[in-house]
This record gives C-alpha cells, sequence and structure tokens, in this order.
C-alpha cells in the first residue's frame, strides 16, 4: 500500500517526527529539560549537514544551468531576450523582498520595544551606545514606475541604510 504513495509516507514521517519531539521535547515532561536541549542538538545535527549539504549544491548547479544555457545559445537575439529577463526578474523580486522586509519593519517596528537600561545591564554598563537616529522618510517608500526607477530605489535604499548604520 504504501510502495505507491509517497505523499502518504511524508505524512507519516512527519507526524511520527512531530510525536517524537514531543516526546522528548523539554515540554513533554518525559525527558528533563537539560537532557532535552542534548537530546535536541543531536537530533537536529543531520539536518543542519543535510541543508549545509544542500546549500553547498544549489550555488553551483544554479551557476552552471546559467552557463550551460548561454554556451548552448546559438542565437545572439534569443541570448539577449533570456539575459534581459534574467536580469528584470532579479531586479523585480530583489524590490518584492526589500518591499516585504521594509513593510514589516515599519509595521512591527522592532526598535520599540528594546529599552536603554536593558541595553547597559546586557552590556556591563561599562559600554556606551551611541546615539543614532534611524527615522526614515516614509516618502520614499512610493513605488516607481519603471525598472530603472527600481535600482535607483535600491541603490538609494542601501546607501541610506549603510550611512545609518555604518557611521563611525
Amino acid at each position: 500500500m504504501l510502495e505507491k504513495k509517497l505523499w502518504l509516507k511524508i505524512l507519516i514521517g512527519m507526524g511520527l517526527g512531530a510525536l517524537t519531539g514531543l516526546f522528548l521535547g523539554p515540554f513533554g515532561g518525559y525527558v528533563d529539560p537539560a537532557s532535552a536541549e542534548i537530546i535536541g542538538e543531536w537530533v537536529a545535527l543531520p539536518g543542519y549537514i543535510f541543508l549545509g549539504l544542500l546549500k553547498m549544491i544549489v550555488i553551483p548547479l544554479i551557476f552552471a544551468s546559467i552557463i550551460l544555457g548561454v554556451a548552448s545559445s546559438q542565437n545572439m537575439s534569443e541570448l539577449k531576450k533570456t539575459g534581459l529577463l534574467t536580469a528584470a526578474y532579479s531586479m523585480l523580486t530583489t524590490a518584492i523582498a526589500t518591499g516585504i522586509g521594509l513593510g514589516m519593519a515599519l509595521y512591527i517596528q522592532p526598535g520599540n520595544y528594546i529599552n536603554g537600561n536593558i541595553i547597559e545591564g546586557a552590556l556591563g554598563g561599562g559600554a556606551q551606545a551611541a546615539p543614532t537616529s534611524l527615522s526614515f522618510n516614509h516618502s520614499a517608500l512610493t513605488l516607481p514606475s519603471t525598472l530603472v526607477g527600481t535600482f535607483f530605489l535600491l541603490i538609494r535604499l542601501k546607501l541610506w541604510l549603510m550611512e545609518k548604520c555604518c557611521r563611525s
């Protein structure tokens, strides 16, 4: 029954993994929290290794497929079209990711929940944090109407971040 139903095997494996995690986790009550932490680290180790190996494989694989596609192109106009589409796709996805990140940061406002006394206590009280103004002009969030405008918006954003975060 399970030989041809891969999706069922995956669901069973996910269920067994969740039950094992609940059983061996610190909130399951079957194992003390210190032991659960050690068990969790050892159980997670193969997953970390697998993800690391995937990361090592994916980038060279994408690079090789792009090079192979460019090398196999016989027509210069087709190569130009592919290059322009790739660049446009890259800029579009970067702009979308940047917009999502900025939108979430402006919505959540993570810096508002940190008290200066907590930071001084964590640093030992001897270090002084440099006062910085990280106010952002919300009018800069207007979306450009062209790809060139998107490119310059990303450059402006990077320059603003470098100015505010890397100031010495």
